[in-house]
């Protein structure tokens, strides 16, 4: 109706014109809802463009006929309405003088009405849809974040006992050989090292120094089963407050001990260097040459996951492979 020019009903009475004002406004609500609740919805669903695309045809159809049976049923049973109608405006009184259908379809092809509703219809829907999107960004992080905190508690399930058991199976061997001052050394890495996994390490986030010393005792407990392996780690860090994922170089630590042969020659080395502006990681390690050897495993995937969620193209993983040794370099942009 309003569509087409405000023009045409000038000088109607009140009453018609709140009519259609109101037929028109409950007409338009009507095409929004089902656009945004009904076919919307249903297009993200079934990824269909040209089905999307015919049901947004028909809802303009739609409109079009119940625009115009509504304009016609309120102006041709007003006599004034169209005399007046006929004094001001002859084109618009002959044009709604034609059969309902004609006045239908030359509006729709005219796409008078449907420019209409893009433009009357055109904000709302797109401050809508960009909420609704932004909506789905969030609970896809918050999803994303939840399925890493789960994936992380499954590694710390699985990571907890096996490391206890072997800890606990040289503290028994330390004390068995009269070793009591080692063995109380062992215990208070070992309390602080489970204290830091079972509770501090429920924190997305910790301070770097923390993770290097948790790292420091899991090398002093991992030192104990060992005979000819020379272990090493070097560590910088120019701020102590700098925030790292909790347990992120774990699995790598982890995996330099699990893969590292005790043979004479054997070595673990780390060298950890935290600024500012980057983390900086790098693990060496002696390799033998069995398959039980080769990296991989759910610790290792679960770091990449980590990474790419943390520090999305802001960080960069290298793997250098040889004969007989492994090293692995990790750089992350803080």
């Amino acid at each position: 109706m309003a569509s087409i020019t405000f023009n045409v009903y000038n000088g109607l009475p009140t009453t018609t014109l709140f009519k259609i004002n109101l037929y028109s406004t409950a007409l338009l609500a009507a095409f929004y809802y089902t656009l945004v609740y009904g076919l919307y919805p249903h297009a993200i669903r079934a990824k269909s463009m040209v089905g999307s695309l015919f049901g947004l045809i028909m809802l303009f159809i739609l409109y079009t006929v119940a625009d115009g049976y509504m304009e016609a049923a309120l102006l041709r049973n007003c006599t004034d309405c169209m005399a007046l109608i006929e004094r001001n405006n002859p084109n618009y009184h002959k044009f709604l003088q034609q059969q309902l259908s004609n006045v239908v379809f030359k509006r729709f092809m005219s796409l008078g009405l449907p420019l209409g509703i893009i433009f009357m219809l055109g904000m709302p829907i797109s401050i809508k849809v960009g909420l609704a999107a932004l909506r789905n960004a969030y609970a896809n992080a918050e999803l994303i974040k939840e399925k890493a905190k789960l994936e992380l508690d499954f590694l710390k399930a699985q990571f907890n006992p096996h490391f206890l058991f072997n800890s606990l199976n040289n503290i028994y061997g330390l004390i068995l050989r009269g070793n009591i001052a080692q063995s109380a050394s062992v215990i208070a890495h070992l309390s602080a090292f489970l204290r830091y996994t079972t509770y501090e390490a429920n924190n997305e986030w910790m301070p770097v120094a923390e993770e290097t010393k948790l790292i420091a005792n899991y090398i002093e407990l991992e030192k104990i089963r060992l005979n000819h392996t020379k272990v090493s780690m070097e560590v910088t860090i120019e701020n102590p407050s700098v925030q790292l994922p909790s347990l992120l170089l774990m699995p790598l630590v982890e995996n330099a001990f699990k893969h590292t042969e005790d043979v004479p020659g054997a070595f673990v080395h780390f060298v950890i260097h935290v600024s500012d502006k980057q983390l900086y990681f790098m693990e060496e390690n002696t390799m033998g040459d069995s398959e039980e050897n080769k990296y991989g495993g759910l610790g290792l995937q679960h770091l990449r996951k980590r990474l790419a969620f943390f520090y999305p193209n802001k960080h960069q993983y290298e793997l250098d492979e040889q004969a007989n040794s492994y090293r692995v370099t990790l750089i992350c942009k803080l």
